[in-house]
């Protein structure tokens, strides 16, 4: 059979050569020679449609011996022949299982200009160049999937640690935060958006450095990157130079740090400046001042959104076991209780009973002070709270 199909393929009689090989192969379809002559002689007798379908399926089963060949023969087509994206794809596959992963990309990258929705394409796309330490491109490749408002926790997860290879820090951010809005209590994603929060300050900061400039917000923005990394010293210097310190520097810094915490989504640290702010002025608990801090705290959290609400309905709580009448507080509670079902969405300072402005008496939990007021409240605010007993005071970070 061999012998004829090479002797009239010799010839250019195609079609008398695909008469002879299609019987015999009917019965020794195993025959990985003579199934690569018939997909030729396909090929040269323009059945190009049979020889894509044939090979498509050679490349599915056949050795790693028998893949080089049919993998030549597929370039081949490929190079003569327009308009056969799908064997695009498998000659792809067919060259990332001979290892040629260089190929492999530029043949599925040529496949997906054609089949932009083919996700799986789009994955195994994305493998390779992240295999080859392309990040930026794979990135790309797989932005689809999350974009738009698209993609699930662990999809939005994937992507933000990808972004984060790719040095695509806001991209990374955007997403870690996004994940965290879908799955509030994963300690490890609030975790890894700290720490991509932390190096997006860090590269910022190096960036503003390096620029040196003389822009008044440039210099502001990096005193407040400063003071995030506890450069009091080089924060008060360019702060001075502003003319934002005046006879009190420190109290000056703490609010100037706050507020940028705030600015920058650092909510905890700025209700730590804040408090500090108390502590500094000498706020007696339960004063004007002391009443008006905390509700900044927790309107900033309020504001802040996300996850922060569960901060936002912890500070207000403690704001009504002060003063159940102060503002609007009950109706902020009220509002808060509908979205938020618990404290525990990742924030450890949420897991813990918050310090009470020190005013050098034993510090007291919130609840030990809601014991004492007659809660006109729906009980449901207090959801999500563990008992007083388990319960330590400490200070926040």
């Amino acid at each position: 059979v061999e012998f004829r199909a090479g002797a009239l393929d010799g010839v250019g009689d195609h079609t008398r050569a695909i008469e002879v090989l299609e019987p015999y192969l009917q019965t020794h379809s195993d025959d990985a020679i003579l199934r690569l002559q018939l997909l030729r002689q396909y090929s040269k007798g323009q059945r190009i449609q049979d020889a894509v379908v044939g090979l498509r399926a050679f490349f599915e089963e056949a050795s790693r011996r028998d893949l080089e060949a049919g993998v030549a023969l597929g370039e081949e087509i490929l190079e003569n022949e327009r308009g056969y994206d799908a064997l695009s794809l498998a000659l792809g596959r067919a060259k990332r299982r001979l290892g040629d992963l260089h190929g492999a990309a530029d043949l599925l990258r040529s496949y997906l200009k054609s089949e932009p929705e083919d996700i799986e394409a789009r994955v195994e796309l994305a493998r390779i160049l992240e295999s080859e330490g392309l990040y930026p491109e794979a990135f790309e490749v797989l932005e689809i999937l999350v974009r738009d408002g698209a993609g699930n926790t662990a999809e939005l997860e994937r992507m933000a640690t990808l972004a984060l290879a790719a040095s695509r820090l806001d991209d990374s951010v955007a997403l870690f935060r996004r994940a965290l809005e879908r799955e509030p209590d994963d300690i490890s994603l609030r975790r890894a958006l700290d720490a991509t929060l932390t190096r997006q300050r860090r590269a910022r900061l190096a960036e503003l450095e390096a620029q040196a400039s003389k822009n008044q917000e440039d210099k502001l923005e990096l005193a407040g990157l400063y003071a995030g990394e506890g450069r009091k010293d080089d924060a008060l210097s360019l702060l001075k130079e502003a003319g934002k310190i005046g006879a009190n520097a420190e109290l000056d810094l703490l609010n100037f740090s706050a507020e940028a915490f705030a600015k920058s989504g650092q909510t905890r640290r700025a209700e730590s400046a804040l408090r500090q702010v108390a502590r500094t002025l000498n706020y007696s608990v339960g004063s004007d001042q002391h009443l008006e801090l905390l509700y900044r705290i927790a309107a900033m959290y309020e504001e802040a959104g996300g996850t922060d609400r569960g901060s936002a309905r912890r500070v207000f709580l403690e704001l009504y076991a002060r003063s159940p009448s102060y503002k609007d507080v009950t109706d902020r509670l009220e509002n808060l209780s509908e979205d938020v079902r618990s404290l525990t969405g990742g924030s450890e300072v949420d897991e813990r009973v918050l310090e009470v402005v020190h005013d050098g008496a034993p510090l007291t939990t919130v609840f030990d002070l809601l014991q004492g007021v007659d809660l006109s409240v729906d009980a449901r605010l207090l959801a999500g709270y563990k008992t007083d007993a388990e319960l330590q005071a400490v200070r926040p970070e």
